[in-house]
């Protein structure tokens, strides 16, 4: 039996075409995205679309300096509802999350550094958008 060492064998699978030369210079490439399953990506859209639609009240901040918190708000009556509190007072990183809306934030006052928000899908519209009280 003849034995071969491990580079005289690859060199016999390249030239017989079953095995592909290793890509030069790509061991660094970013590894593709594993893409979002489609719940996800209908949520990340419908922040998306609330988002490009949303003017905050006066005496609030950029959208970009909240932490945003979005939810489905449960309804007997059919119609698809998401509510939402932006808030920046808790020196928490802005960013976006889709929770329960028992997960909100929970802030009695606070003004314009909370926000309260609501959507609905159906129309494509916000319906209100206000700041939380002074205590």
């Amino acid at each position: 039996m003849l034995a071969m060492k491990p580079f005289q064998l690859l060199a016999l699978f390249l030239a017989f075409g079953c095995a592909q030369a290793p890509a030069q210079g790509n061991q660094n490439a970013p590894q593709p995205a594993t893409p979002p399953n489609t719940e996800e990506q209908a949520r990340i859209e419908l922040m998306d679309q609330i988002e490009r639609q949303v003017r905050l009240p006066e005496g609030a901040g950029r959208l970009e300096t909240y932490a945003s918190y979005y939810a489905w708000q449960p309804r007997d009556d059919g119609y698809r509802k998401v509510v939402a509190v932006y808030q920046n007072l808790t020196g928490e990183r802005p960013g976006r999350h889709w929770v329960a809306e028992n997960e909100f934030p929970v802030i009695m006052d606070g003004g314009c550094g909370v926000i309260s928000l609501s959507y609905d899908v159906a129309a494509q519209r916000i319906e209100h958008v206000t700041c939380n009280g002074d205590a």
